[in-house]
């Protein structure tokens, strides 16, 4: 948003305008779950605020660029489909060549905490399972790998599995998978 302020050179008189510059390319920031079904949409306008179908645009999103044609509404999608983590996608307009960033945020379905335990004290190491709306998911069997090991637990009701700890003490790297979602722990036990 700018002001314009004009002045009369003969009476002096001052007069101010808001001017609203709004951009060719309008989208939302993408919050999702890793592997859900929700997707970046991007639309295009031209100066005069219509819609451009049919044409490309370019996005930049983890050092990829893609190109994504409109629709009749002016609308081009890119599927997301990355790791969990925070990233910036740039779309370029090819008409102005006006470039904007939207944040993208992939959250885990997959999330475990590292464990620290005394030798035999007990502990299990838990890992939580989400679907692609967040909520618990319950009766999955989550894969853990442990010194070489494959142990699988179903997850509860509030879609948490369960690993009971028996190891010598020693550091040790724990994998937990759920079809294509993996995380790795760092399991502390000591004498």
């Amino acid at each position: 948003e700018y002001v314009l302020t004009a002045t009369d050179p003969l009476t002096g008189l001052q007069m101010s305008y808001n001017i609203t510059v709004l951009p060719t390319l309008i989208a939302d920031n993408l919050v999702k779950y890793f592997r859900n079904e929700s997707q970046f949409y991007i639309s295009l306008f031209d100066s005069e605020g219509n819609a451009v179908p049919n044409t490309a645009i370019t996005m930049n999103i983890n050092g990829v660029f893609y190109n994504r044609t409109t629709n009749a509404n002016g609308t081009a999608k890119l599927n997301i489909n990355l790791i969990p983590g925070e990233y910036v996608l740039t779309a370029t307009d090819p008409l102005t060549g006006l470039q904007m960033s939207y944040k993208i945020t992939v959250l885990p379905v997959l999330t475990a905490e590292d464990l620290t335990m005394q030798y035999k004290d007990g502990s299990q190491f838990k890992a939580t399972l989400v679907d692609g709306q967040g909520k618990a998911l319950s009766g999955a069997k989550i894969q853990f790998n442990v010194n070489g090991v494959f142990y699988y637990r179903t997850t509860n009701d509030e879609g948490v599995a369960a690993l009971n700890i028996n190891l010598m003490a020693g550091e040790y790297i724990i994998t937990s998978q759920y079809e294509n979602a993996a995380i790795s722990n760092k399991i502390t036990i000591t004498s």
